[in-house]
């Protein structure tokens, strides 16, 4: 597992060795996800696009156009992002389903 690249530090059975004919070709992530080698400045990009395994940091266009400012693990669901199907109808926030 030492070989392995594991940016997010998941746990060992997030892999699984994969063999081809009797052959081993190296552990790969369970559902087929590819990760994103490092380039040369220890960035991982692909097509455009950066991808953050660990300590993703927003910038301001992030915080203002993608990010639900707030939120977390424990309050998902903010009272600013309440959203609304009729304007005469608003759901208190109890009534919304967990699940």
């Amino acid at each position: 597992m030492e070989q392995v690249d594991n940016p997010g530090k998941w746990c060992q059975y997030t892999y699984q060795p994969k063999y081809s004919k009797g052959q081993y070709l190296g552990h790969f992530t369970l559902g087929g996800a590819t990760v994103v080698p490092e380039n040369e400045n220890g960035e991982r990009r692909c097509g455009g696009w950066q991808f953050y395994y660990d300590e993703y940091y927003a910038n301001e266009e992030d915080l203002k156009n993608h990010v639900c400012a707030g939120a977390n693990s424990e309050n998902p669901l903010l009272d600013s992002r309440i959203g609304k199907l009729d304007i005469g109808c608003k759901a208190p926030k109890e009534a919304w389903s967990h699940n």
